[in-house]
């Protein structure tokens, strides 16, 4: 069983504070806090979020794969004051008013299953009722059988395409399903295209000397754009 991984506690446990952290792994400081607290509100949607949280997982040692915790459900749980006090006379009163709708449910529940049987027994002591055609279980079957199975080679999968195109020159770096695919300076006015099954990775210099078109859509990065930044895109 995969245990779920609380991002908070393994950074206190490492000794670092959020901001030292946000600093080392140059993802923004409340893009962190949001993760840790399980506020999807903050996060940017789409490729960025899922790449924010594989990156921050796997700097603090875990699969990018592993499921973390959801501090916003904990703490409802463990605020008492989620659970108002009740006296015993007001427990009472609530389980004997609870007590006839349990049993009208369950009364429905038989009165059910009872006509459903009775039917059932009805149809196989008459045989079916005059005017109902028999399923075509046999036309079915055949065009289930000349149905081709679904091609699932890899040459099928889907791709995800990158593009980047200097706007002055710009040192970057681009990884392709985890295989170095460009390391230099790219000239102004170049463009480099990427296509890939699982992940892109882009390491930048410098964010605003590039234009970055994800499958078509042009991405607008957050934070702070002349830092040096990763970006990852997974593939949906």
């Amino acid at each position: 069983m995969q245990r779920v991984v609380d991002l908070r506690a393994t950074r206190e446990r490492l000794g670092l504070s959020l901001a030292q952290a946000s600093d080392r792994v140059s993802i923004p400081e409340h893009y962190l806090a949001a993760m840790e607290n399980g506020d999807r509100e903050v996060l940017p949607s789409g490729p960025f979020r899922r790449g924010y949280q594989r990156q921050y997982l796997e700097f603090l040692g875990f699969d990018p794969s592993t499921p973390i915790l959801d501090h916003t459900l904990t703490s409802e749980l463990a605020d008492p004051r989620h659970d108002p006090p009740y006296s015993h006379t007001q427990t009472i009163t609530m389980a004997l008013e609870e007590i006839p709708m349990g049993r009208l449910v369950m009364s429905g529940f038989v009165l059910t299953m009872v006509v459903v049987l009775l039917l059932r027994l009805l149809f196989e002591v008459a045989g079916e009722p005059p005017g109902v055609e028999a399923p075509a279980t046999a036309a079915v079957e055949a065009v289930t059988e000349e149905t081709p199975p679904e091609d699932l080679s890899p040459g099928t999968m889907p791709t995800s395409r990158l593009r980047i195109r200097a706007i002055e020159p710009s040192r970057i770096s681009t990884r392709v399903d985890s295989q170095d695919s460009y390391r230099g300076t790219l000239p102004a006015g170049e463009i480099i295209d990427l296509e890939g099954r699982e992940m892109i990775e882009v390491f930048a210099s410098d964010l605003t000397t590039i234009r970055i078109t994800y499958n078509g859509e042009r991405i607008e990065p957050l934070g702070n754009l002349s830092k040096p930044r990763r970006l990852v895109f997974v593939q949906d």
